[in-house]
Parts: C-alpha cells; structure tokens; sequence
C-alpha cells in the first residue's frame, strides 16, 4: 500500500494574519523546541563531566552555542491557527504555574537509601566540582587498617580511593547546572523544571495526533498525578527519559509525514539522547526502528520505502552514539554500576540493532512483497485481524492478576528478605520472591483509573486498525513505538515491587502513551447528532482529568523526606564547631549516612553497618593518627560512651510515603532521627560533646 496521510494539523504553515505572527509562531513552536534545548544542555553538562571540566565557564557557552546552532533543528512547524497558538499558552502557562506551585513541596532526599539520594548527592558534589569522582581521602586507608569499617556504601562504591556514585551523569549534571543558579535548594527542585519540559512534551506529542485542545488532556491528567508529582520533586531520571522518547516520538511523526532528512536525524539525536540519560533508555531506539520497519513493511510504493530506508539510517546515525555514550559513561563513572547492569545493557543493545537490521530489511522489496500485496488487497481484513490480536494481547495483561502470580526475585538477595518484612508488615502472605509482575496494568488504573487504562488499550487498538484501514503510517508508528516500547516492562517490571517506587518504570513512555491514547479515542467519538455521548464523552473527559487528583489522599501535600538537609546542616555545623574532618557514622537508620556526610561536609567518613566494639573504634583512632575524629550516630545506644550524652545535636521528624504491594500509597510513615555526636578517645570510647 502506498503511504497516505490525512490532512492533520501539523501541515506546513499557512500565512498569519494576525498582529505578532513571529511571537505567535515562537509561542506554537516552544512545545517542541523545549526538549530539543534540553537535549543539547543534557548532552553538553554529560560530555563536560566525562572530560572533566563540568565548570559553569566550559558549559553555559558550549550549551549557548549549542542552542543557537540547533535553534531550528526542530519538527516540521504546525500552522499558527488559533487553536495552536492559545492552546500552546494554555500548556505553557501550566506548566510554568505547576512548577511554582511545587517548589515549596520539593522533596529532600540527601541520603541514601534509593535512586533520588545517590543522584542528588552527585548533583550536589558537581555544583562545586568540575569531576564527578568524589574522593575518599584518608577514609581509605583506615578502611584497609580496620576491616570493619567501610569507606564506600551503597550507591556509592569506592574504587582506587574515589568514590563513584551510580547511575549515568546527564541528570546530577543538569541539576548541578542549576545549583550553579541557585544553590542546592535549586538541586533540590531542579527536577521539577524538566517535569514542567515533561508536561509541554506530552502536548507537544498528542497535537500531531488528536489536534490542539484534545492534546490539553494528557498534560492536565499527567501534571495532576500522584506519580508525577513524587518522580518531578526528587531525583528521578525517569521524567528525563520521558522528555527525549516523547520527543523523539513527535519527531518521528514529523520525518513520516515530511520524509525530510533533517527529521530522521532529529528523531536519532532526541532518542539517543534518552539513551544516554539512562541505562535502559536505549528501548525507544529499538521502538522507534520497529515502529519504522512496520511501516516500511506495509507501504507498496519502492520510492517511499527507499526514503525510509535511508531515514533508518539517519536516526541510527546520532542514536547509536549517543546510547554508547551513555553506556561509556556507566563504563567510566559508575564502572561496579554497569558491571551488575552487564547482561541487561548488553542484551538490550543487540535487540536494539537486530531491530535495526530488521526493519532494514522490510524496506527491501525482495522477501517481503508477498505479505506487502497480500495487506494491500486485504487490508480491511488484515487491520480487523492486527486490532484483534492487540486487543487480545491486552486482554491478557490486564487479566493476569486473575489467574498468575509471578515469582521473578532472584533467593538470596536482599530484595527478598525486604519482600519478606515489607509483605508481613502490611499483613500480606510472606512469599518473598513474589515479583507483582501481573499487576503492571492494574499500577496505571491505581493512580489514572481505570477509564485511562480501558480507553488506552481501546484508542491503541482503534490506532492498529486505522493505521492499516486508512494508510495512516504515524499512527501505526505511533502504536507500534508504545507498544513495543513499553512490553518489556508491561510483562516483566524488573525492579523492587513497591508503590508508589515501582510505577516509575512506566513513565518514560507507557503512562504519556496510554494517556496520547486515551485522548485519541475520546476525540474519535461522534458527538454532533447525539446529546447521549456529548455528555458521556464530557464525564470521560473530566474523568481523566480529574482521578489522578483523587489519588493524592493528602501526600502530595507534604514534602518526602521534610527537613533532611537541615540535619546534615546541623552535623556540618557540629563538626565545623569541633574543627573535626574525619568522622566514624554508626549506621542506625533505614539509610546510610556516609556519602551524606562526604559531600555535603566534606569531611572524611568511614561507616560501621553494625555496632563496632571500642578495639575496632581505637584501630580507627590509631589509623587516624593525630588529628581529632568524631563518631556520629542515630542510635545512641550503639555508642560506648564514656557517658551518655544529655542531648542530640538535632532531632528530625521525616515523612514518606508508606510502602504498599497491592495498592497506591494512602499513608504517610513517620521517622524520628536524633543526631548524636562525641569524640573518639585513643582507647575507643566517645566522650559526649554535649
């Protein structure tokens, strides 16, 4: 079949007549310029990092330059109608105004425990240093001298006496990049500027699909959510990743309907880009060559599969660079990181060029015209029977937790023994290897209802079928790229399965991509001769809009974490008072204190996991030779003291999100920390310093 598109609303522009055509047409053009300017700042602070000069001097005028060469490298420009250009102003203005509104509830996660407190600290370590390896000073050798006490801890392992935080460099960089500006109260919001880049995207995405005001929806209900908003104000890369697939979705769209060169290599650039922010961002360049090679496969004409044969090749040009370096990033600043990732890095680069190689060949008339003519004379029957086979694939997904239990926690690891208390605390069955795999579709109906999930798989499938039924290759490309690219964590999450922790794995592209679809299907209902599905498809609309905010039970009111900065403020302050620069940290909490202390203090910091006898301590002491050393804690009791201290140094009281298994989160778990602080004597005993 010979590729056909409807007139959609990203065709090339018709004159303006209305006063300011220039601003209107900057304003209509920002949704999708914005990602591409934080590509090239991603891409710029990534490569300053690796070379080692990440300095506000190196990276503003490379990133300014960067900018300006790239400032029309962007998709094919929609018409400045109207509707496109208040509708842009709508979704600015949201965004500008959802960013505002949660700066104040910007999340503190400055220890370790998960992702956000690794990434954090990294990002506050670069704001004032231009490498990202993070010395371990004299904390090494006592390490070697005293075996029990660690220098390095999890999520920051240590490596010929630095210490090497895990995870790619893009997001600390461009937080760090923004601590230049503002601080580290910046560091500490900054993700929610890229949410606010997130939200413009998702519409910038869903207009070349469903038209201007249509395209609101799935921003509106994606800013309101309760994932959303927990994933934007800590640390998180998946809101990163989510900016460059959806970008490079929008600018796949664009290179099928132009077939212009400059948009195949935009949509390589802006997935390679995703690639390379984080590990496993390398599955939307195997989306997008899949989504490619099914459209190749289905159009008749040599020409047009020739274009796209060559369009595989420009978005291969600057995406397979790019995802290589972001695993040469892994490689050379979180080496151990990428050495436990090995076989999942290296398994999902070889799928992605077998896609490649794939998609190359259904661009070849040799071996695939007899299913291409068979689609073409069939094609009523071949879009029925490609709807049915998504809608029953589906089908299956969503019915799992009726009939399956997935058992994929590997024995033995700590994960399971964590399962194992989690689930007995919650009053669940102890079956620690359980993985919730099943309940992948149910996360999205937890916190979108489950009108999205339905509506998603019907405007997905209604897309299959269009797609073939109408020639319409970006729809096709569209459903194949969320498809393909959101199965592999669909049927096999591959991460702990907490909530509200696990459902980050369906941001970066399943949760815009139902919400896209959500907005297709309701767009599609014919309402001008019935008053029955204007007012069905109006309650469906304010439905999708409106239950992520009924989601909140009152957590997203409260900042995860509150008042953490401030402690280790007061533990720099304590030791500052002292003149101390080397420190042993008891650890006593659910998270380990040591890179806490390291960078936010700058002092040198080994670490007991349990409580260590006064020999061990006086092995430290002789280790340290003169210089004073104070012990830290958040458990008084582990401590021998030469007498109990009368008073913490601080106390904090914290909250976060309960944990749940098989429910979003509805509470909030309190933590109370006391920082005690005293002296180590030469006989391994602590005097109080208070």
């Amino acid at each position: 079949m010979n590729v056909r598109t409807p007139p959609r609303p990203d065709a090339p522009p018709a004159p303006d007549p209305s006063r300011h055509p220039r601003v209107r047409r900057l304003v209509v053009s920002l949704p999708d310029r914005l990602p591409v300017i934080l590509g090239v700042v991603g891409v710029v602070c990534l490569l300053a990092i690796l070379a080692n000069v990440f300095e506000p001097l190196v990276v503003v005028p490379a990133a300014a330059v960067g900018v300006a060469a790239l400032w029309r490298f962007g998709p094919e420009p929609l018409r400045t109608t109207r509707s496109a250009f208040l509708s842009s102003v709508v979704v600015l203005v949201l965004a500008v105004a959802w960013i505002a509104a949660n700066v104040r509830y910007a999340s503190e996660y400055v220890v370790v425990n998960r992702d956000p407190g690794f990434l954090t600290l990294q990002a506050i370590w670069l704001r004032t240093h231009s490498f990202s390896e993070i010395p371990a000073g004299s904390a090494a050798a006592v390490m070697k001298a005293v075996g029990a006490a660690h220098a390095g801890m999890d999520a920051f392992d240590l490596r010929h006496g630095y210490l090497y935080a895990q995870g790619n460099k893009m997001l600390p960089g461009l937080l760090a990049a923004e601590g230049w500006l503002g601080g580290v109260r910046a560091i500490l919001a900054g993700n929610l500027l890229i949410g606010g880049v997130g939200i413009v995207t998702v519409f910038a995405t869903a207009r070349r699909l469903v038209g201007d005001w249509w395209a609101v929806l799935p921003a509106v209900a994606l800013a309101g959510s309760l994932p959303f908003l927990a994933f934007t104000r800590a640390g998180y890369t998946e809101p990163l990743a989510m900016v460059f697939t959806l970008a490079g979705m929008t600018a796949a769209l664009s290179a099928l309907r132009s077939l212009r060169r400059s948009q195949f290599l935009l949509t390589g650039a802006l997935l390679g880009t995703a690639a390379a922010s984080r590990i496993d961002g390398t599955l939307g360049v195997l989306a997008v060559f899949a989504a490619i090679g099914m459209v190749a496969l289905a159009t008749l004409d040599p020409g047009t599969r020739a274009t796209l044969r060559a369009g595989l090749l420009w978005i291969a040009a600057p995406a397979i660079p790019l995802a290589l370096l972001g695993i040469w990033d892994v490689r050379e600043k979180s080496p151990v990181y990428l050495a436990e990732q090995h076989t999942n890095v290296e398994s999902l680069l070889l799928l992605t060029l077998l896609a490649l190689a794939i998609a190359l060949a259904a661009t070849s008339g040799a071996g695939f015209a007899r299913p291409r003519a068979f689609v073409a004379r069939h094609r009523p029957g071949t879009a029925r029977a490609v709807a049915l086979v998504f809608a029953l694939t589906m089908a299956v997904l969503v019915s799992r937790p009726w009939w399956l239990v997935e058992r994929n926690l590997h024995a033995g690891t700590s994960v399971v023994s964590d399962m194992a208390h989690l689930q007995a605390s919650l009053g669940l069955p102890v079956d620690p290897q359980r993985s919730y795999d099943e309940l992948s579709l149910s996360w999205i109906a937890w916190y979108f209802g489950w009108t999205v999930v339905v509506l998603g798989i019907v405007g997905l499938v209604l897309m299959a079928r269009r797609a073939i039924a109408d020639r319409d290759p970006r729809l096709g490309a569209f459903t194949a790229f969320v498809m393909v690219g959101s199965m592999y964590y669909l049927v096999r999450v591959n991460i702990t399965p907490d909530q509200i922790w696990a459902v980050r794995r369906l941001v970066p592209l399943t949760i815009p991509g139902f919400l896209i679809a959500t907005a297709w299907a309701l767009s599609r209902v014919p309402t001008a001769r019935s008053s029955a599905r204007a007012v069905l498809v109006a309650a469906l609309t304010v439905a999708v809009a409106v239950f992520p905010v009924l989601t909140w039970n009152g957590l997203a009111g409260r900042v995860e974490l509150r008042g953490r900065y401030e402690q280790a403020l007061s533990a720099c302050a304590a030791l500052d008072h002292a003149g101390v620069h080397h420190v042993v940290w008891i650890h006593s909490s659910p998270f380990h204190y040591l890179a806490t202390l390291r960078v936010i203090c700058d002092v040198d910091v080994v670490e007991f996991v349990s409580p260590p006898t006064a020999s061990q301590l006086a092995a430290v002491r002789a280790a340290w030779g003169p210089a004073p050393v104070a012990v830290m804690t958040f458990d008084v009791g582990m401590v021998p003291w030469t007498a109990r201290p009368a008073t913490p140094v601080e106390t904090t009281v914290s909250p976060e999100m309960a944990r749940r298994l098989t429910g979003r989160p509805t509470t909030v778990t309190w933590t109370t920390s006391a920082l005690w602080f005293g002296m180590l004597t030469d006989a391994g005993t602590v005097t109080p310093s208070r």
